[in-house]
């Protein structure tokens, strides 16, 4: 007879197995059906979801019979390879005097399909890092019919990428998200602009911004992050996808402010789980030195300016001006915000309403200005364990149940 251990991990191994045959035959059946090449400005995730599971599917099966999980040593390449790409990148962009643009190009290359190689057994190992960090604080789920099994819920599934622009759309008259588009991930400044005036021709607000990751399944993340922030937009965006299965994620878009209890949740939890899984990964990862040839770019020296505390009060500035129905001088204090921020250093393209709808939806971000964000943040001072945290939240179904929470915690 096998040994418990074993029994439990090939039933583990099963149920994973079915779960992603069930998921992957689903999507095929439905990319088959809307299409899953990209049009246009649009980004398509049917098309994402179809060809990462492939991906994700390798690394799990395969994991049965070999090992598709990266070595220490292949995740500092990986990282290293995605690091040179950047500065080359960089060095093509300026096209600086005296570099051979044609090497530079091949070099470039060369480097990303060394890191591709290796992109999938490095997800493989963060999947791995993620889901130890979800057992150790005891977010799983038992299984029906088998009492001594539990499992992570959903499996950690990610695909590191360049993820993709978003177009939010607010009223002029206030900060509210009223649509969103996904957009290519190569789009460009000059098409985003463009994108954005044929929107605000409408009337409304209108902003186009590169996310860093997306609650997809497997979600995106963005490659191009630090190895710590990559581990915590996985552990986000996994969180978005766990939620799912309970009355706060599934009511998600119900209102902005239901958007705004998931995304600071998803940013608190995802961050403290984050940083247990680089833990649990059990790597230092200094960022090594750009290749001697390429420069970075040049940025103004920066003048003393607070860029969280200029933020948080140009925010509560439009909020009134808004209220008042003072939109033309909200909309002067916002570029000229703009323009400071940017004399500084701080390269954001445009701050409107539309900026303010989608950033002020993380209750740690300088653009917030719920009075949710604070109630948020005193439960989890409150409850002693992360889990506990989750699971009293996740039963959230409309704003006000934040309140009864915090009562009956306080008795």
């Amino acid at each position: 007879m096998p040994k418990r251990e074993n029994r439990i991990s090939w039933y583990r191994s099963v149920i994973v197995a079915l779960v992603v045959v069930a998921w992957f035959t689903s999507i095929i059946a439905f990319g088959l059906l809307a299409g899953v090449v990209q049009r246009g400005n649009r980004f398509s995730i049917v098309h994402w979801e179809v060809t990462q599971l492939t991906g994700f599917a390798l690394n799990r099966s395969a994991g049965l019979v070999s090992n598709r999980i990266a070595t220490d040593a292949q995740i500092y390449q990986y990282f290293d390879r995605l690091r040179q790409t950047r500065s080359i990148h960089q060095s093509l962009s300026r096209q600086d005097a005296g570099v051979d643009q044609a090497q530079r190009q091949r070099q470039y290359d060369a480097l990303l399909h060394q890191a591709q190689a290796l992109r999938l057994p490095v997800e493989g190992r963060y999947e791995m890092a993620l889901e130890a960090a979800v057992r150790r604080i005891g977010l799983v789920e038992g299984v029906p019919l088998f009492t001594d099994i539990t499992l992570v819920w959903p499996p950690v599934a990610t695909g590191f990428s360049v993820p993709p622009h978003i177009l939010i759309v607010s009223p002029r008259d206030r900060i509210e998200i009223r649509d969103t588009q996904l957009l290519r991930t190569d789009l460009s400044d000059a098409e985003a602009s463009r994108v954005e005036t044929q929107t605000e021709s409408k009337g409304v607000s209108a902003l186009v911004d590169q996310i860093g990751g997306l609650g997809a399944y497997p979600s995106i993340a963005d490659q191009d992050d630090s190895p710590l922030g990559l581990m915590q937009t996985v552990a986000h965006e996994w969180m978005h996808e766990y939620l799912v299965f309970h009355p706060l994620g599934a009511r998600y878009a119900a209102s902005n402010d239901m958007t705004f209890i998931n995304e600071t949740v998803a940013q608190l939890a995802g961050r403290e789980l984050g940083s247990l899984a680089s833990d649990l990964l059990g790597l230092s990862l200094p960022a090594p030195a750009a290749p001697a040839n390429v420069q970075p770019p040049q940025t103004p020296a920066p003048l003393r300016i607070d860029f969280n505390r200029t933020m948080h009060d140009l925010r509560l500035e439009v909020d009134q001006l808004l209220k008042e129905g003072q939109i033309d001088e909200a909309e002067r204090r916002m570029n000229a915000t703009q323009r400071l921020l940017s004399a500084n250093g701080y390269n954001i393209r445009r701050i409107n309403q539309a900026y303010f709808a989608f950033y002020g939806s993380y209750g740690d971000n300088a653009a917030a200005s719920n009075p949710l964000a604070a109630k948020i943040d005193a439960l989890r001072r409150e409850n002693p364990s992360l889990r506990s945290f989750i699971h009293k939240l996740q039963d959230v179904s409309q704003p006000s149940d934040i309140d009864g929470i915090l009562q009956r915690s306080s008795r």
